[in-house]
């Protein structure tokens, strides 16, 4: 489950989360700095293309990222040439397609049952954004101590879904802002996704890059989120598994 793209939990919304408690009532405020809730219940559809840079802001490549209702998710990988990377899932089943660019060899895998739960849970996460997972699926809290980011002390929410992982989101108490992201896997903590600048695509407020760093704090991966459409038609067929 672990590629670039899945690093991108910052991007994708929809549906608003119950007010109530002090971690859905922060949520229910970053909604409303996003953009609210009429702009993000709009969101059935999502597609982002992006381009990648290493810390060092060496180019990298282009990835693909889209998301559809109720649970669908595809990304497409050019980040690891001379290698396509295709992972989709319909809600179902799920696969990924390995290419050679230079020769065109291609490989097909399945995916366990495991590993498309989790990214069931993740594609929904994204299109139900800052919505707490239902009690089936995990829980919605609010960590205990605040996280300084770039001299920002932010409160964490965490998403804990029942397949494997936790969403942590860090905001800004003070403006409601999403600062930054991790997904953390089996409870060890991932990389660090700081947003950095934005961008307003049908109401919804965007980053425009996402900084990606490891646990010391230094600069891996640099995205730049060049395209964004909401609500695009996709095709069911794009996320149903290839009969080889």
């Amino acid at each position: 489950m672990k590629t670039i793209t899945h690093l991108l939990a910052t991007l994708g919304f929809a549906m608003a989360a119950h007010a109530g408690t002090p971690a859905e009532n922060m949520a229910a405020k970053v909604r409303s700095a996003l953009g609210g809730d009429a702009a993000l219940n709009a969101v059935k559809s999502v597609r982002f293309e992006i381009t990648a840079k290493d810390g060092d802001d060496k180019p990298l490549g282009v990835l693909i990222t889209e998301y559809k209702a109720p649970m669908k998710l595809r990304e497409i990988d050019y980040t690891r040439q001379p290698l396509e990377l295709v992972y989709a899932i319909d809600g179902r089943e799920g696969h990924r397609v390995i290419r050679r660019l230079d020769n065109g060899n291609r490989r097909v895998e399945i995916m366990t049952a495991a590993e498309v739960d989790a990214r069931r849970d993740f594609a929904n996460a994204n299109l139900h954004f800052m919505a707490a997972p239902s009690p089936e699926r995990g829980s919605l809290s609010l960590d205990t101590k605040p996280v300084s980011i770039d001299g920002i002390e932010c409160a964490v929410l965490a998403f804990q879904y029942k397949s494997g992982f936790t969403l942590r989101r860090f905001i800004d108490p003070a403006t409601s802002r999403l600062v930054a992201s991790r997904i953390d896997f089996s409870g060890k903590p991932g990389e660090l996704m700081v947003n950095r600048g934005e961008q307003k695509v049908a109401g919804i407020t965007y980053p425009k890059e996402i900084e990606i760093r490891d646990a010391s704090g230094k600069t891996q991966r640099k995205l730049s989120i060049a395209k964004i459409e909401v609500n695009p038609e996709l095709a069911d067929a794009a996320f149903t598994t290839p009969l080889f």
